[in-house]
C-alpha cells in the first residue's frame, strides 16, 4: 500500500468551508416572523364573536376576513417569491431534459459514487429501511475509505475533520510545523508500510484527493437528505397530532351531532296547537327549546375550544421550534450549498433537500393560518346563535 499525505486531507477540508457560495433563496424567508403574522386565536366564544361579528346581529361582517388580511397578504407573497425563486432553479436544471431523462441522469451519476455503489446503488437504497440504510451506508463507508487508502485513520477522526473546521486547523498547523521527512514518518507510523518515493506519494495525493471529494459530497448529500426527511415528517406529524387531537375533542361524549339529535327527541315531544289556521307544535315552547339548546351548543362549542387552544398552541409551538433547528442546520451546513446544477445532476447538492423543508415550513404556516381562521369562525357562530334566537 502507497502512503498517503494527512495534509492534504486536511487542507481540503479546511478549503471547501471557506468555498464561495453562489446565490440561492434558501433562508431568505422570515418564518418565524410569518407565523408570528397568524392572528390569535380567541380565548372564548365571546371573544370570537367580537372577530367577526357586529352587535347589529342582521349586519353584514366581513370583520374576519379583515383581521386575517394582512396574515394572508404576507403568505401569499412568500409563497409567491418561494414558488418563483424555487421554479427557476428547477427549471435551469431541467436544461431542456425531460423528467424521465433527468431522473436517468441522477440515478446513473449518483450510482458512480462508491459509497452508494457499495451500498447496492440507489434502488437498493430505495427499498431499504431506514435502519437498513444507517447500516448500510456505515459498511459502505468503512469499505470505501479501506479501499481507496483512508482506512488509516478511523471514522471518528474522519467525521471530526469533517465537520470541525477548529480541529482541522489544529491538525493542519500540527503537520505544518514539521519538516518533510517528519511528515512522512508520521504517514508511514500511521500506515505501518515500506517508504515510498516523491512521486509515489504525489500520485496517491492526486488519487486520494479525488476519492475524498466523492466521500465528502455523497457525505453532505445523505446528511441533507436525512434531515430534509426528519424535518418535513415533523412538521407533517404536528399538523397531524392537532387533526387526531380536534377528532377526539369534537367525538367526546355530549358532542354537537349527540345535541342535535337530542333536540330532534325533545322537539317531537312538544305539545301540538292551533296556530292560525293550522295545527303545529307549540311555538312558544319550540323557541324556548331552541334557545335552551343554543346555550348547551354554546357551552360545548366552548369547552371544546379550551382543549382545542391547548393542542393549537403546541402545534404552534412545535413549529417554530422546527423552523429555529432549520435555521441553525441552514447556518452550520450552508458552506455545502454551492448550487451548481451539474452538481445537482451527480446527486452532490444537498439544495433541493433544503427547498422541501422551506416549502413543507410554507405549508405548515398557511395550515395554521387555516386552522386559526375556522376555529374562530366556528366558536363566533355558537355565541352568534344564540344571541339570535334570543332576539327573535
Amino acid at each position: 500500500m502507497k502512503a498517503i499525505n494527512i495534509v492534504a486531507m486536511v487542507l481540503l477540508v479546511m478549503a471547501s468551508h471557506a468555498q464561495k457560495q453562489q446565490s440561492t433563496y434558501l433562508g431568505k424567508t422570515d418564518f418565524q416572523a410569518l407565523l408570528t403574522a397568524v392572528p390569535k386565536m380567541p380565548g372564548n366564544c365571546q371573544e370570537a364573536f367580537g372577530y367577526v361579528y357586529y352587535e347589529e346581529l342582521n349586519r353584514h361582517s366581513d370583520k374576519l376576513e379583515q383581521r386575517f388580511a394582512s396574515f394572508n397578504s404576507q403568505m401569499e407573497d412568500a409563497q409567491k417569491q418561494m414558488e418563483q425563486a424555487f421554479s427557476a432553479k428547477y427549471n435551469a436544471m431541467m436544461n431542456d431534459k425531460g423528467a424521465d431523462r433527468l431522473q436517468q441522469d441522477v440515478k446513473k451519476q449518483v450510482n458512480q459514487n462508491p459509497v452508494i455503489a457499495n451500498m447496492g446503488g440507489v434502488d437498493a437504497v430505495q427499498g431499504m429501511s431506514e435502519a437498513q440504510r444507517k447500516k448500510a451506508a456505515k459498511n459502505a463507508m468503512v469499505a470505501t475509505a479501506a479501499s481507496n487508502g483512508m482506512g488509516m485513520f478511523t471514522e471518528a477522526e474522519m467525521t471530526r475533520m469533517m465537520n470541525d473546521p477548529a480541529y482541522a486547523k489544529q491538525m493542519a498547523e500540527k503537520l505544518n510545523n514539521m519538516t518533510d521527512q517528519q511528515k512522512m514518518a508520521f504517514v508511514q507510523s500511521r500506515m505501518n508500510t515500506e517508504p515510498v518515493t516523491p512521486e509515489e506519494a504525489e500520485e496517491d495525493n492526486i488519487e486520494f484527493e479525488k476519492q475524498l471529494k466523492d466521500r465528502q459530497k455523497t457525505y453532505n448529500l445523505m446528511k441533507f437528505n436525512t434531515y430534509s426527511a426528519e424535518a418535513t415528517q415533523k412538521l407533517s406529524a404536528l399538523l397531524q397530532t392537532y387533526q387526531t387531537e380536534k377528532d377526539r375533542i369534537s367525538s367526546k361524549k355530549g358532542s354537537h351531532k349527540e345535541l342535535d339529535a337530542q333536540f330532534e327527541e325533545d322537539y317531537k315531544k312538544i305539545p301540538i296547537v292551533v296556530v292560525g289556521e293550522g295545527r303545529d307544535h307549540d311555538p312558544v315552547k319550540v323557541q324556548e327549546l331552541r334557545i335552551a339548546y343554543a346555550a348547551k351548543h354554546l357551552d360545548r362549542a366552548q369547552q371544546e375550544l379550551n382543549e382545542l387552544v391547548v393542542s393549537y398552541n403546541d402545534m404552534v409551538a412545535g413549529i417554530h421550534q422546527t423552523i429555529a433547528e432549520y435555521d441553525n442546520f441552514l447556518d452550520e451546513n450552508k458552506w455545502v450549498i454551492n448550487a451548481t446544477y451539474q452538481n445537482t445532476l451527480n446527486g452532490t447538492n444537498p439544495e433541493f433537500a433544503l427547498i422541501q423543508v422551506e416549502q413543507a415550513i410554507g405549508t405548515s404556516i398557511s395550515e395554521v393560518g387555516k386552522i386559526c381562521h375556522e376555529t374562530t369562525a366556528m366558536a363566533a357562530h355558537y355565541q352568534y346563535d344564540l344571541k339570535y334566537k334570543q332576539s327573535e
